[in-house]
């Protein structure tokens, strides 16, 4: 539910190892792309800082024993210190083997090495410094799905991992352990929001009118958009997955209505907006938040008039450290398959498919939330005549390392492609 500076954003497509340039506020979901490099044709060598391309950037980076601070921008730095970048190159290679070089393939740089490569979306500043890099595993070897899985229980707090071939498991840790999951709870509304489509209560082409009592924080667009402008009911529902609008998020939560979703959601008692979670952990509601995390769901349903009377908080505001997650979205990981099962086949499904390589694929369907302390990434991918589902969630009491995590998740994906 966060930006990769640590502001709100309710979805998770890639890693950042950093994201200077969104550095104004959360305007862009977690995991969104910085602006990325058009790869040129031939690259020079690495040689003065103003003559660095990507690929020459790419190159010095990741071929050095040590990164040097003159290397990255300011703003890169004030996001991501150096002695963090040292641990994580230290980490990949460990994890992926030596390196072994950078090309460009199907319009994105590719950083190579022993065991794997890395998807990287570069931004450079004039001086050919760093102002952004995003940072997502394209492929792994991966012998075993226990040796996959491993990654997970190595990370620190509660963790939650599936996966099913055909409906069956074939991997799990604490699969049925509900856990928060961010905007990863929006595939119980689509879900809803679909049965009601399905049973010609609704349709796709219905239009409704945004209203200011359905305004939240980004991730998204439509927080910005005037008041009465009319969207079809598609139209919410794509923003919602793919950008993980929080705006449409709760024009259709407030659309099909919550009580309808809560037999898809049935822990979680009432069934928030996202509006509603942000006032209750916005600095200076810590009365309210309270009385909310001491109440019954009676309770809390009576305070949800006084949640709608309270002012959203500045998106600058918002926590930036883990901050009461038992005010949050709980779901299992199998319970996260089930959803992504009833709704995988939407088009819309795949327009952000979470960093993952489309051409490894037939069909791919994604969905991932995070907050600070809170990560979740679901995935439906389709080969041939089989389906498979990868659902995993983490959750811990400090700051989160989103690289270690999605990582072990990318070599999870891996091992299902060679495992058909």
């Amino acid at each position: 539910m966060r930006n990769m500076n640590g502001v709100i954003g309710l979805g998770l497509a890639a890693i950042a190892l950093a994201c200077a340039t969104t550095a104004a506020g959360p305007g862009a979901a977690a995991g969104s792309k910085a602006p990325a490099s058009t790869p040129p044709l031939a690259a020079a060598p690495p040689g003065p800082a103003a003559s660095l391309d990507p690929k020459a950037a790419l190159t010095r980076l990741f071929s050095a024993s040590l990164p040097a601070p003159e290397w990255f921008a300011p703003s890169f730095l004030a996001a991501v210190p150096l002695a963090r970048i040292t641990a994580l190159a230290k980490r990949f290679r460990a994890q992926y083997g030596a390196y072994k070089g950078v090309s460009a393939e199907g319009g994105q740089w590719v950083v190579g090495f022993e065991r794997g490569s890395l998807g990287a979306d570069v931004s450079l500043d004039e001086g050919g410094r760093f102002v952004g890099l995003m940072l997502h595993p394209r492929d792994a070897t991966v012998p075993t799905i226990g040796e996959a899985i491993a990654d997970f229980r190595a990370l620190p707090g509660k963790v939650s991992v599936l996966v099913q071939s055909d409906g069956k498991d074939v991997g799990s840790f604490d699969a049925d352990d509900a856990l928060a999951v961010g905007s990863t709870f929006k595939l119980a509304t689509l879900a809803t929001l679909r049965a009601d489509i399905d049973a010609h209560r609704r349709s796709w082409r219905d239009i409704v009118e945004l209203r200011s009592a359905n305004r939240s924080l980004p991730s998204g667009v439509l927080q910005s958009w005037p008041d009465g402008a009319p969207l079809t009911v598609y139209s919410l529902a794509a923003l919602m997955i793919s950008l993980s609008d929080n705006t449409a998020t709760d024009t259709l939560i407030r659309l099909v209505g919550r009580d309808a979703i809560q037999p898809l959601a049935s822990r979680n008692r009432p069934y928030l907006t996202t509006r509603e979670l942000f006032v209750l952990k916005s600095p200076g509601n810590d009365d309210l938040l309270r009385r909310f995390r001491e109440a019954d769901e009676v309770k809390r349903r009576a305070l949800l008039p006084e949640l709608d009377q309270r002012a959203l908080p500045a998106p600058a505001a918002y926590p930036t450290a883990p901050t009461a997650l038992d005010v949050e979205w709980f779901f299992t990981a199998r319970e996260l398959c089930h959803l992504m099962g009833l709704v995988h086949d939407l088009p819309f499904m795949g327009i952000n498919v979470g960093g993952l390589a489309r051409d490894d694929w037939d069909h791919v369907a994604y969905k991932g939330g995070s907050e600070p302390g809170v990560l979740n990434m679901t995935t439906w991918v389709e080969k041939g005549p089989h389906q498979h589902c990868v659902s995993a969630t983490w959750n811990a009491t400090q700051p989160l390392e989103p690289l270690e995590f999605t990582v072990a998740y990318s070599r999870l994906l891996s091992w299902l492609k060679s495992h058909p």
